[in-house]
This record gives structure tokens, C-alpha cells and sequence, in this order.
């Protein structure tokens, strides 16, 4: 994860600086356990989507969702 981490802060560095709430949800798929990274805690979701709006900018895939309190610690 930090390898990820370290490449989405190369290509978007103005938005992931300093101290970021992060938080990662688990799946399991048919056997297999997928983990989504959540970065950021948005009091407005239209603020949420203007900075994933940016990252896309700078080719880093991103979804606007629903905040849930598993952090962990980047």
C-alpha cells in the first residue's frame, strides 16, 4: 500500500499532502479479498467530487462514496 500511496502523492501532490484520513475497505469476491483505499473526510460531497475530479485530472482513478472508520495509518 505504500508503494500506492507514494505514487498517487507523485501525481497529485497539491491534494495529498500533509495529514490525510485514510481508510480501507475489504471484499472478498468469490474467494478472493479486494481492498479499496478511501482517502479524506468531506462534510460536503460536492467538495468530494471536485478533488476526485482533480485526480482524474492526473490520470489517478477515483470514486466519490460513503466515509467508513477503519483508518489506517499513511
Amino acid at each position: 500500500m505504500a508503494t500506492s500511496w507514494q505514487a498517487m502523492q507523485h501525481k497529485a501532490p497539491s491534494l495529498l499532502t500533509g495529514t490525510t484520513i485514510a481508510n480501507v475497505e475489504t471484499a472478498n469476491v468469490k474467494g478472493i479479498t479486494y481492498y479499496r483505499l478511501k482517502l479524506g473526510a468531506y462534510q460536503y460531497q460536492k467538495n468530494a467530487q471536485a478533488d476526485c475530479d482533480k485526480l482524474k485530472q492526473q490520470q489517478v482513478s477515483c470514486i466519490v462514496s460513503y466515509y467508513t472508520d477503519n483508518p489506517v495509518k499513511l
